[in-house]
């Protein structure tokens, strides 16, 4: 195999792995920026929620929501960067959001 074929090949490679499944395609989550309330609304009527993981960006977990929660209150957090992770049947997603 010579330099050009093995570049063709680690090229495919790398694009075959470069697949992006985004949270906006399956989820959107409002308002963000918030001063208390983030509303998770489903896109995708397959996907089934199993539970709302939340955590700041220094890793400190910072709540825990049922599958079937559509509302979150934050209003008793700090101003700051979170992060949501998302657990569902299509894997896991993960965004952040900003509490004002």
């Amino acid at each position: 195999m010579n330099l050009r074929t093995y570049i063709c090949i680690l090229a495919g490679v790398v694009a075959a792995l470069s697949t992006v499944i985004r949270i906006s395609d399956y989820f959107t989550l409002s308002p963000n920026p918030t001063t208390g309330i983030v509303n998770l609304e489903v896109l995708d009527n397959s996907i089934e929620i199993s539970y709302i993981l939340l955590y700041d960006l220094n890793g400190v977990f910072r709540g825990f929501f049922y599958g079937t929660v559509r509302t979150i209150d934050i209003t008793e957090f700090y101003a700051r960067t979170y992060v949501m992770q998302v657990l569902t049947n299509k894997g896991d997603f993960s965004t952040q959001f900003i509490k004002l």
